[in-house]
């Protein structure tokens, strides 16, 4: 496997370098015995922000589900 770095990109401390695109929607985090409704809340390169108002417990992985509903005119 491939090693990636994104040094070249880092900020330094406090610094954004990449803009967050914010959002709204209907999200669900899911573990494999459990899954819990959230929203998404904004994407960004390197990450996301979600609310939950029951998360799992800190230190657990899961997988994060939601739908673009696109209309057309």
């Amino acid at each position: 496997m491939g090693h990636i770095s994104f040094d070249h990109i880092l900020p330094e401390v406090g610094k954004r370098v990449t803009s967050r695109l914010r959002l709204r929607l209907a999200a669900r985090m899911m573990t494999t015995a459990q899954a819990w409704p959230a929203e998404l809340l904004d994407l960004s390169y390197f990450g996301g922000r979600i609310a939950c108002d029951d998360p799992p417990q800190p230190g657990q992985d899961v997988l994060i589900e939601w739908a673009i509903s696109m209309l057309s005119a």
